[in-house]
């Protein structure tokens, strides 16, 4: 007998199903800089967490079984957000893999897809192997969070734009499911339309360059660009910005 879930609703309230009360929303600054650790305990440190996360408790030596799961989703409200039109299949499969054929959704005006594929039959080289479609969402309307520093810090009240790109990936995880980032891979092309930085605290550390420009409120055209992530490293190609500063030439890595 084959196991299956189907879920369907024409409308689900995240808000009251977590007792969620909306408030205000606190705009804050850049969190200031952290002292950095010197290289040598830095080093130690990765090599002790690699060395607990590949000891940890393999999940993927439980049996899996085959399983066939879809989801329908007219309208979803979570928190500030609202999302229109969630549709997903996924698969388990007793090999100890699992399928996400198809996922879709409607949000900020604009469509998010992706597919993807999780490995875990060979317990000593798990990996996700995924593909992310993001077409014209309106940034203003996400609720963006920048991990600076280990600190959130909301940065959708400070970018506006049409977002559009896809990411390709292949991750290597850890049995407690955590990235191996140095055996990890993504291609990320991303365009940007008709975007604009307002009081974007991390500009103002170039404000003695652009003594006669407004920092405040930073217009461009189209952003677009190709990077990748390979060897733990983040490439950023050269990147020409038609901008209300000027042309701004970015390259670089991190």
């Amino acid at each position: 007998k084959e196991n299956y879930l189907h879920f369907a609703s024409r409308f689900l309230d995240v808000n009251q199903l977590t007792n969620y009360v909306e408030t205000a929303v606190k705009e804050t600054n850049m969190p200031p800089a952290r002292d950095a650790k010197p290289a040598g305990t830095a080093s130690a440190g990765a090599s002790a967490v690699s060395a607990s996360h590949a000891g940890s408790y393999n999940i993927f030596l439980i049996p899996f079984i085959n399983f066939n799961a879809t989801v329908d989703i007219a309208r979803v409200r979570y928190r500030r957000l609202r999302f229109n039109n969630i549709s997903t299949r996924l698969r388990m499969m007793a090999n100890q893999q699992l399928y996400l054929d198809t996922f879709g959704i409607e949000t900020a005006g604009g469509k998010i897809g992706a597919r993807a594929h999780f490995n875990g039959s060979n317990p000593d080289r798990i990996y996700l192997r995924s593909r992310l479609r993001v077409e014209n969402v309106d940034l203003e309307k996400l609720m963006l969070k920048l991990d600076y520093l280990g600190q959130d810090y909301t940065i959708n009240k400070n970018i506006k734009g049409r977002l559009s790109g896809q990411v390709k990936c292949y991750l290597r995880i850890y049995p407690d499911l955590t990235p191996v980032m140095d055996q990890s891979q993504a291609q990320i092309d991303v365009s940007i339309y008709d975007g604009e930085l307002d009081n974007f605290t991390p500009l103002q550390a170039m404000s003695s360059y652009f003594k006669d420009k407004n920092l405040n409120k930073v217009r461009f055209d189209t952003l677009r660009n190709k990077l990748s992530f390979q060897n733990n490293t983040l490439s950023i190609p050269s990147l020409n910005i038609n901008s209300s500063l000027g042309f701004l030439q970015i390259s670089g890595t991190q």
